[in-house]
Parts: structure tokens; C-alpha cells; sequence
């Protein structure tokens, strides 16, 4: 089967790039001499990246041993809240000429990224890092490098922060689907037939009164977060760059992202069929058959489900050519465009969170979040073939779907709660989407 290939081509990966072997480009010392000549270097995060590096942690000492490697004063860490405080503070430490020798992790999925980078705050490490750099990495990472790259301009470079917890699979509660008799969905990933038709028919059946009140109370699909996930599902485009690097929006032309929307619609209005709320509660309580899961929420969920449960991965709409796993968080790592020393800090971030560790620390999350081998599996096919549409992490700049305030919540909002048209009304609003974009990234 093509899964199972592509199965064995990914821990193949994993064991090579883990080993070391056939990495021709050294991260850390192919990026030349660095001394930093006495100076502080600064973290800046929104959560405590050096945990491990502190008295009891598995790293313990090695901030020390990178002050003397590289001839550093203090390694500080600047901790600061997510979003705008976040966005504030880098600028602020940028203009006021105290960013020289940053480090700053930042989330991609809420706009804190895009604000930043288009100030132009970012360091173009593409200009600086040679292909070999990339070459080295991961292809997850290599994706999302290229994703997260403007009018051909690469920033983010790190590890120690990365997409991963943020891809979507699909969780269902096995002792559901045995009680109501239902196929089981690694069955139908086994046949390639994890579809949304399939997912549908499901969760037709599995929706409920299971009390004899008259209200349901047992759902087919939880929470899905609005339709965005689906309309990637379905290889539909909400926002692309143009072969000049301008920023389109393009969902209201794009038929696979309008019948994304459809089946959204038909799903959560017409059909009733989705329940529970961003919290996850009807799942924790084993009232969800299907529901969209993330793989920290599987750690979660490992510890306090009461019933037997797995993960496949995310079904694929009828426009996909194959199986999709969504993400618009793409976390990680930059320089600010101050950098005094953009090869030294690239090196030094290396030498703290080295490649072998990161790709250790992943494979103990599977492991550790897995309930069973198919868990596993999906996890470690999705981490390969995930959807880096950085585009659609964008929709944050022009609204969340459920912010009618803003021009793409307004049309989506529209569309889902008022029963609007879905082609139209994105018609509609495709103007001011793109007034938006043009202002927010100097078009």
C-alpha cells in the first residue's frame, strides 16, 4: 500500500538524518569561525525554551559550554507573552538598536510572524546559509522554510521549535464505533478509502439521541474549527503569492475551496452531524465518534481518555490527490534584521538545539502519544507529508472566520450563519481581502 511505502521511506529518513549519516553540511562549524567577542545574546520566546539546559534537565551546562565555545558573555532569555506583546517587543528592541544579537521564537498560526515580517524585522538567512544548510534538515523542514518564505526571501532557520505539534489527524473513540457498529477508519485508510464521503455516512449513523430526551447528545465529528482545515484537505487555495511574490487571494475562483465550504455547511447546518466546542469536552466524555486531534492534545488525551481510542490521519476531500494533514501553525525560529553576526547566531542556535536531539526529542513524542501503532504511524506519515500552507496562515491577517469585523470573517461568517451564498459572498468581499493584503504587505 502507497501509506505503508511512504511509511518506510520516512523512518528510513529519520534513522539517517539521526545517525548522522550522509549529512554533508555541518550546521554548527561548516558556518565558519564564530566568536562573539564577549557580548549577551538574548532569547526571546513566549515559554521557557532552556528548560533543558538548566541544573537537572537533560542538557544541564550547556548554555556554559556555548559561552566558552563561542566566547559569549550571558545567554539571557527574555520571556514575553503570545501575540501582540510579542510582536511589540521584538520591534521595540529592533528600533531601539537592542536586537543585534537576538534569537527570537515566533508563532506563525496567529499573525505574529506575518506582523513582523512585513516590518521587515526578519534577517534573510537565505542570503547567508548556503542550499547545503537546508539540504541537511528534514523535508518537513525544508517545507516549511519554503512556505514561510516572501518574495523568495527565506527567515525561519531553527530547530528546538517547529510545526509539529500543530499538525491535524483525526482521532476517533473505538469502543464508539464497535457499540454503534460502525467501520472502523484504519480500515478505510487501509483501502485508501478515507474519505469525506465515507467520514459523512459514518457520522450520519453515529449522531444521536442516545437517552430517548429527544436531543442529541452523541455526535459523528467534533469540533472542526471552521472550514479552513477542510478547504487544505480538499487542495483548495485561500491566498497565494504570485510569481512576483504579491500575496493573491484566489479562494472565491478556487472550486476545491468553495466545495470545501459547501461540505463544511452541509456538515455542521444541514446535516447536524458536528458538535462539542474548541474545549474538546463531548470527546473527553466519549460522546464524539471523529474528531480533529493535534498531537499535543494526544498527550492529553493519553492520560485522561476512559475509553480506547486512535489516530489516522485527516480524510481527504474528493478534490485531493492524496492524503492531506493540515497545519497553519508553523512555529520557529529567527534573527532579527539587525544581526551583527547572522552566521554566528545561526551557529550558535545549532549548537543548542542540534538536529540529531530535535529528531530524538520527535520520536519520543510519538512514542509517548501514541495509543497504539497506528497512531504512530500517522503521526510519523504526517510529519513527512504535511500541508505547509503558510498561505492560509495568513487568514489571521485578514480575519478569523468567526470575526465578522474583519473582511475574511465577514464573508465566512456570512456564508455559515446567515446562510449566504458561498461563491458570491466571497465575491463579494474578495476586493476589500485584497485592499487588506496589498496595505499589510506593501504591494
Amino acid at each position: 500500500m502507497k501509506t505503508k511505502l511512504t511509511i518506510l521511506t520516512v523512518s528510513l529518513l529519520v534513522l539517517i538524518l539521526a545517525s548522522g549519516v550522509g549529512m554533508a553540511f555541518d550546521p554548527v562549524t561548516d558556518l565558519g569561525d564564530v566568536d562573539f567577542g564577549g557580548q549577551d545574546i538574548t532569547y526571546m520566546c513566549w515559554y521557557n525554551p532552556f528548560e533543558a539546559f538548566e541544573e537537572g534537565g537533560d542538557y544541564a551546562g550547556r548554555l556554559d559550554e556555548a559561552k566558552e565555545k563561542f566566547n559569549i558573555g550571558e545567554i539571557n532569555f527574555l520571556e514575553v507573552p503570545w501575540g501582540d506583546d510579542l510582536v511589540n517587543m521584538a520591534m521595540s528592541r529592533l528600533m531601539g538598536g537592542d536586537a543585534a544579537y537576538d534569537i527570537w521564537f515566533v508563532p506563525t498560526g496567529h499573525a505574529q510572524y506575518w506582523d513582523l515580517a512585513a516590518e521587515g524585522a526578519f534577517y534573510p538567512v537565505n542570503r547567508i546559509l548556503p542550499e547545503a544548510y537546508y539540504e541537511a534538515m528534514p523535508m518537513d523542514l525544508q517545507i516549511m522554510f519554503d512556505e514561510l518564505s516572501i518574495r523568495g526571501e527565506i527567515y525561519a532557520f531553527g530547530l528546538g521549535n517547529d510545526h509539529y505539534d500543530n499538525i491535524r489527524f483525526m482521532a476517533w473513540n473505538k469502543e464508539l464505533f464497535d457499540r454503534e457498529g460502525l467501520t472502523p477508519l484504519d480500515e478505510l485508510w487501509e483501502q485508501d478509502e478515507l474519505t469525506w464521503s465515507a467520514v459523512e455516512d459514518i457520522a450520519i449513523e453515529a449522531t444521536r439521541d442516545t437517552t430517548g430526551d429527544d436531543e442529541i447528545d452523541q455526535w459523528g465529528l467534533g469540533y472542526l474549527g471552521g472550514p479552513v482545515d477542510m478547504v487544505i484537505a480538499n487542495d483548495g487555495t485561500i491566498i497565494t503569492q504570485d510569481e512576483e511574490g504579491r500575496f493573491q487571494f484566489v479562494m472565491h475562483n478556487d472550486e476545491k475551496a468553495i466545495r470545501a465550504v459547501e461540505k463544511y455547511v452541509e456538515w455542521d447546518t444541514d446535516l447536524g452531524i458536528i458538535g462539542d466546542t474548541w474545549q474538546r469536552l463531548d470527546w473527553i466524555d466519549g460522546n464524539i465518534a471523529m474528531a480533529p486531534i493535534q498531537i499535543w492534545q494526544a498527550g492529553d488525551d493519553m492520560e485522561q481518555l476512559e475509553f480506547e481510542w486512535s489516530v489516522v490521519p485527516f480524510p481527504k476531500g474528493p478534490d485531493a490527490a492524496d492524503y492531506r494533514f493540515p497545519t497553519t501553525g508553523m512555529d520557529s525560529v529567527y534573527i532579527p534584521a539587525s544581526a551583527r553576526d547572522p552566521e554566528g547566531l545561526v551557529a550558535l542556535h545549532n549548537f543548542l538545539y542540534p538536529l540529531e536531539e530535535h529528531l530524538e526529542g520527535r520520536e519520543e513524542t510519538r512514542t509517548a502519544n501514541a495509543p497504539d501503532r497506528t497512531a504512530y504511524e500517522t503521526y510519523l506519515m504526517g510529519e513527512e507529508n504535511f500541508s505547509a500552507e503558510s498561505v492560509a496562515a495568513i487568514v489571521p491577517v485578514t480575519g478569523e472566520y468567526w470575526d465578522g469585523d474583519t473582511p475574511f470573517g465577514a464573508a465566512i461568517s456570512t456564508i455559515l450563519w446567515e446562510g449566504e451564498d458561498i461563491a458570491p459572498t466571497l465575491n463579494a468581499h474578495a476586493s476589500s481581502i485584497q485592499a487588506l493584503l496589498d496595505e499589510y504587505f506593501g504591494q
